[in-house]
């Protein structure tokens, strides 16, 4: 029962708020449905940070019965001004189709491989998605603004006394959740990851398919079929990071170019409305809130369409002079160049742009990973290739849809780049997604999508003409043969998630269900194993109400708060190496010098202060045998203050232990 409240709670904010706000600005039911999901965390975000400022406790009441309410009234009262909406039942059915499929590949697809609605994911960037999670829930504190891992900010490793800026609408539709059905943390990130592919990525396809071609309605069924057959992206951000925030962000990205397209289309028409604009701005702010690599996602998405706009504009409206609109495409880019360049250089993005990460392929095998979207994985799909090459045959044909190959292109160069080669110009295309590779990935899947489900139509379309002269069948037979080919896509992309060794060729979801399989798995050697659970369940129950616990957070245990509430200390396993200007003074002692602390009244102070009464220390994988159980940048000597701690250390008594798992007590004298 509360999985199904916290699945209702999810689905309501995600869609109601959205969809009232967007039939306020006069669009139809269908239309209003699919573009809600970032109209309604546009205005998640918005009242969050709003609430935050007027120190209102945010909870369902305020950020979603009272908006849903509000936006119900005003509503009804303006309703009349816009007359009926045109609904056609087949714009209805083509859309609940794409949910429903969506709903369908998530069941079969994530979570059959991901052990249930409790699983989670032992790394370490799910320690701070689930602390977040956590926290808001907790604290009732549901700003962007004013993120944390901690309740109580002045007991915190770092300074951040009042919350930063954090990319968490994911984390707040997943708290919303937790306040109304109380599932576990886990439980209510999976289940909004799973409404976020399911329900928001689909919706948003259909949305985008129709603003591209309204009028073909193969293309729209295609979206159907295609929009989830690519592992690169969504499913991907499941089992690499996880990376919830930019799976959000860019699955709001196709609902945000269907307005963007539809501007253009008003632009090149001389009938541009302002409310399409504010729609624009809404979409916008929520891709950006979400993440912001998801507003230069949305860029690059939007280059070519924006430059075939203004040569279109610019060649209808000039009379003399055949270069004009040449010469106004290439200021265009220009400009977009030097915002690009400027922003690479800002100081805010400089911790982005600089990460290094390594390429791990050659050019030769980065081009085919490439073609048969494997991407970063050893495996591939052959048929979406042969669908890719259909689409772009077709799309080429007709000029107003170029830019959506000039799109694929782009992010297929920013992807071998990426995987390929190292330096500045790696660094100066690809640094606003760190540079990592399954996110660049994640891109080009995002652009060669519409691409395949064009692919997918033009098979439709063809199944059309060969029917056409069969009169018997003609308007019978031809929805039978659709629904057929439709099926065995699907099967011939999807089937191999469901059996080993499929043709003896590692296709893309083989791959995906292993890694489901292993990440997910809890008795998968993990630096948060079984055991480690077991240890910290047992030592909550020794640990006074209210104590706080000193903890190695890339031993697994900054998962403890988040998995079993354990009051820790580190729930974040980020901070290493030296003391820099984040890092508060008390956390440099306890992490240098703690197991002195009888000789150091500056710490004896700090511990008073941060109520911390105990150490916790889980296993460290040195037996033989064993795998490594730490997160990745753990340096022993970032640590030595309590690495050093043992049974003999002054001040520390042993409470509980098993193998080499410990829990002491500090002893203040």
């Amino acid at each position: 029962m509360a999985i199904a409240i916290a699945l209702i709670t999810i689905t309501f904010s995600i869609f109601a708020p959205g969809c009232l706000l967007t039939k306020c600005l006069g669009y139809d039911n269908v239309k209003s449905i699919a573009i809600a999901p970032p109209v309604s965390c546009c205005i998640f975000l918005t009242l969050g940070v709003v609430l935050h400022i007027l120190n209102i406790n945010a909870g369902v009441i305020s950020m979603l019965l009272i908006p849903t309410a509000v936006l119900l009234v005003i509503y009804s009262l303006i309703k009349h001004r816009f007359g009926s909406s045109n609904n056609k039942a087949n714009h209805l059915l083509i859309l609940s189709l794409h949910v429903l499929i969506g709903i369908l590949l998530v069941l079969l697809v994530l979570f059959k491989h991901q052990h249930g609605f409790g699983a989670f994911q032992p790394d370490n960037d799910n320690a701070t998605h689930l602390a977040i999670i956590k926290n808001m829930a907790s604290s009732k504190i549901l700003s962007v603004l004013s993120t944390s891992a901690y309740f109580d900010t002045s007991v915190s490793p770092e300074i951040n006394t009042a919350g930063s800026f954090y990319p968490s609408i994911f984390h707040l539709l997943a708290a919303l959740s937790i306040l109304t059905s109380g599932v576990a943390v886990q439980t209510a990130e999976n289940i909004t990851a799973a409404v976020i592919i399911a329900m928001v990525y689909t919706s948003g396809c259909y949305a985008l398919f129709r603003a591209i071609e309204p009028s073909n309605r193969n293309l729209t069924i295609a979206g159907v079929v295609g929009s989830l057959l690519i592992v690169g992206f969504p499913w991907r951000f499941i089992v690499w990071g996880p990376l919830y925030p930019n799976l959000l962000s860019l699955s709001l990205i196709p609902a945000a170019l269907s307005v963007e397209i539809e501007i253009c289309n008003s632009i090149k028409e001389n009938k541009l409305d302002l409310r399409q604009v504010f729609l624009f701005l809404l979409t916008i702010i929520a891709v950006s809130g979400s993440h912001p690599n998801g507003l230069f996602t949305f860029g690059v998405l939007s280059i070519g369409l924006l430059s075939d706009t203004l040569f279109s504009k610019v060649r209808a409206t000039t009379k003399k002079g055949k270069f004009i609109p040449v010469f106004a495409t290439l200021g265009f880019l220009a400009c977009v160049i030097a915002i690009w360049t400027i922003c690479f250089l800002l100081p805010a993005f400089q911790g982005v742009v600089n990460y290094k990460w390594p390429a791990n392929q050659s050019l030769h095998k980065a081009v085919i990973s490439l073609l048969f979207f494997g991407f970063t994985r050893d495996s591939g799909d052959p048929i979406l290739l042969i669908l890719l090459c259909i689409g772009i045959v077709h799309t080429m044909r007709r000029k107003e849809f170029r830019w959506l190959v000039a799109s694929y292109l782009l992010t297929a160069f920013m992807f071998i780049i990426a995987v390929s080669s190292d330096g500045v110009v790696k660094q100066y295309l690809c640094g606003f997604w760190y540079c990592d590779h399954n996110r660049i990935a994640a891109c080009t899947s995002l652009a060669a999508m519409p691409l395949i489900c064009i692919g997918i139509a033009s098979v439709f379309s063809l199944l059309d003409n060969s029917v056409s002269n069969w009169h018997s069948i003609k308007t019978k037979g031809t929805p039978i043969i659709k629904l057929s080919a439709s099926v065995l896509i699907i099967l011939i992309v999807c089937f191999p998630f469901f059996i080993d060794n499929y043709l003896g060729y590692p296709t893309t979801f083989q791959d995906y269900k292993r890694l489901l399989d292993y990440k997910f798995d809890k008795e998968s050697p993990s630096v948060y194993s079984s055991d480690e659970v077991d240890f910290v369940n047992k030592s909550d129950k020794l640990i006074k109400p209210g104590a706080k616990v000193i903890n190695i957070p890339f031993d697994g245990s900054c998962l403890a708060y988040d998995i079993q509430g354990l009051n820790t200390y580190y729930r974040d396993p980020h901070i290493s190496g030296s003391k820099n200007s984040t890092e508060t003074e008390h956390s440099w002692l306890y992490r240098k010098q703690l197991s002195n602390y009888l000789d150091c009244q500056q710490i004896r102070d700090a511990l008073k202060n941060d109520h911390i009464e105990y150490v916790l220390m889980l296993d460290d994988g040195e037996s033989e045998g064993e795998p490594e159980r730490y997160f990745a940048g753990y340096n022993e000597n970032d640590w030595s203050g309590i690495t050093s701690i043992n049974e003999n250390t002054p001040g520390f008594s042993l409470v509980l232990a098993k193998d080499d798992m410990k829990l002491y007590r500090i002893n203040f004298q």
